[in-house]
């Protein structure tokens, strides 16, 4: 019975080792193909109005029907639109939390490598 213990204890830390080898090949892959893509990624949300704009008769003036493109079209003078390009368009009907996971769904699972990911920068007010 002790050696059986003592075996699959030698099997734990045998998977152990393998799984801390695996992880660090895995960084390292991850890390080559974020170079690769270019490491910087930007993305854009836009609030929606809030009740003091709305109540003051103020209106969006950006297009949003091509942002699940990562187009973002902005009404100036009337009709006249210039587009913009982000890697991904967060449109008011998506909650602050989106940006948030799709950020850490880049790294991992949150897990920045200094390489990969060197700021993170929120604007906005």
């Amino acid at each position: 019975m002790v050696f059986a213990v003592q075996e699959l204890v030698k099997q734990c830390e045998d998977l152990k080792v393998k799984y801390n080898e695996e992880m660090m090949k895995r960084k390292k892959l991850f890390n080559e193909v974020q170079e690769a893509k270019g490491n910087i990624r930007v993305f854009c949300r836009c609030r929606p109005l809030n009740k003091v704009e709305t109540s003051s008769g103020c209106s969006t003036v950006v297009d949003f029907d091509a942002a699940k493109d990562g187009c973002l079209g902005i009404f100036t003078n009337g009709s006249t639109k210039k587009s913009f390009r982000f890697d991904r368009v967060y449109t008011p009907k998506d909650d602050q939390a989106m940006p948030i996971e799709k950020t850490s769904e880049m790294g991992g699972g949150g897990d920045f490598s200094f390489s990969c990911c060197k700021k993170l920068c929120l604007l906005g007010s």
